[in-house]
C-alpha cells in the first residue's frame, strides 16, 4: 500500500520543531527544542517574527529548535577543562527575553 505522506513526516509521539521548512523532531541528537513563551505574548511575537510565521500551529506543546537560534541566545556556565582552565559552557537554557 502505497503512502502519499513525505518521508519526512513529523513524528506523533515527539516534539518536533514548528519553524518553517524546519524537519527537526524530537529523535534527532544534538538538538533541543525551546517551549515557545505562550504566557510572555510580547516574546511571543518577537519568536514568530523571527520564524517569519504568520499562523503558526501554536499550542501547549509547541516547540522551536535549536537550529533557530544563534549563540548568544543561550546560557553560558563557567567550568574548568581538562587543562585547569576556566572556560564557558553553553547550556540547553535561553537567556530571558525582556518583552
Amino acid at each position: 500500500m502505497a503512502s502519499n505522506e513525505p518521508d519526512n513526516k513529523r513524528c506523533k509521539g515527539g516534539s518536533y520543531c514548528i519553524a518553517p521548512g524546519s524537519t527537526n523532531s524530537f529523535y534527532r541528537t544534538g538538538v533541543h527544542f525551546h517551549v515557545l513563551p505562550l504566557k510572555r505574548q510580547p516574546v511571543l511575537q518577537k519568536w514568530l517574527v523571527a520564524m517569519k510565521h504568520q499562523s503558526p500551529p501554536i499550542a501547549p506543546g509547541s516547540r522551536v529548535c535549536s537550529d533557530h537560534f544563534i549563540m548568544e541566545d543561550y546560557i553560558y556556565k563557567p567550568v574548568y577543562n581538562a587543562s585547569v582552565m576556566l572556560t564557558k559552557l553553553k547550556t540547553s537554557c535561553l537567556k530571558p527575553v525582556m518583552p
